[in-house]
């Protein structure tokens, strides 16, 4: 069901201008417009909005008031609050008033949309340089000394204004690279994306170990094999051709000539072969020959099919034959 939103803001050309690119997204409803305070109150009345996007500085009757005043006559309709003010003392007010969030308009629209969402899921949303102003004047005479030495970096970094899914992938990918270290291996870097896999929006990503020694974004302006990060594509194209997570591969030595090369033999990560497995086993395991031999089954050419549906450009495709082992 799509998100029923109001829209309050004085201006023609940019209530006009918002409520054209919000409508474009799929999940999300316009059902009316005013371009002041009195008329934001009796729309939210009327036609009760799960959202009302909310300019705080409207005519007659400001965003604090029609905020305040639909707390006590619609709680239902969520207030977000849109401004040009990154007054912490203006966010507070609207917060107290009411609101469930609120967002600078010198902000992206994708931030717009992002906190719309959240708050149909009763979360509250800042933007991020809120957040920093917000925290900066609530943290003023805060005795730092009672804080650890932990919740000292998750303040700063988040008032530098990055997101919590941030601060822990970068933790994440420092604390297995010391982990990887202090096991004598050969690890300096690292790097990691998190999507969201509803809306495939990205909500983290790290480039290395640390930025202040290198700005070089491993996550995506390095150059290298995919590794099992391509099997998806493998197994989705399987799928599509017919297979089912049910049906047995077996997992066992097999080899290959692959013409100007010489036989390959591929191997599996610990050396291990597991003989018969299902398929939804290989996958949940990342299994490499099972990957293998289901890409030598179904053909290149449907893997290449797959890749490409992703947006991802034909790359050089090996012929695989089989010259001695189980065939595939």
């Amino acid at each position: 069901m799509a998100i029923r939103v109001a829209l309050a803001e004085d201006q023609r050309m940019v209530r006009e201008a918002l409520g054209a690119l919000l409508a474009r997204e799929p999940d999300i409803e316009i059902i009316g417009e005013a371009a002041n305070g009195r008329e934001a109150i009796a729309l939210a009345l009327e036609l009760r909005p799960d959202v009302m996007v909310l300019d705080i500085s409207l005519p007659d009757v400001d965003g604090v008031e029609v905020a305040r005043t639909l707390r006590l006559r619609a709680p239902q309709v969520k207030v977000l609050a849109l401004s040009g003010h990154n007054d912490p003392h203006m966010v507070r007010e609207m917060l107290k008033a009411g609101a469930v969030g609120y967002v600078d308009k010198s902000s992206a629209l994708d931030e717009l949309v992002r906190a719309i969402r959240l708050v149909m899921r009763d979360k509250l949303y800042l933007s991020p340089e809120l957040t920093r102003e917000a925290l900066g004047a609530r943290l003023t005479g805060v005795d730092s000394a009672r804080l650890s030495r932990r919740e000292r970096q998750v303040t700063a970094l988040l008032a530098s204004g990055k997101r919590s899914l941030q601060i822990a992938g970068e933790r994440a990918v420092r604390s297995g690279i010391d982990a990887a270290r202090a096991a004598n291996l050969n690890v300096s870097q690292g790097a990691l994306v998190t999507l969201d896999p509803r809306t495939g929006y990205i909500r983290a990503m790290i480039g290395g170990y640390d930025f202040k020694q290198s700005q070089f974004n491993r996550a995506w302006q390095a150059r290298r094999q995919p590794g099992s990060a391509f099997k998806p594509f493998i197994y989705t194209a399987a799928l599509a051709s017919g297979k089912t997570p049910a049906d047995i591969i077996v997992d066992g030595p097999v080899s290959f000539d692959i013409p100007g090369f010489r036989v390959w033999k591929p191997r599996n990560y610990d050396g291990q072969f597991r003989g018969p497995v299902t398929l939804r086993r290989a996958v949940e395991q990342s299994i490499n020959i099972p990957a293998v031999k289901t890409l030598a089954e179904i053909g290149p050419t449907r893997v290449i099919f797959s890749v490409e549906n992703f947006g991802i450009q034909r790359q050089e495709v090996l012929e695989l034959k089989t010259e001695r082992g189980e065939a595939p």
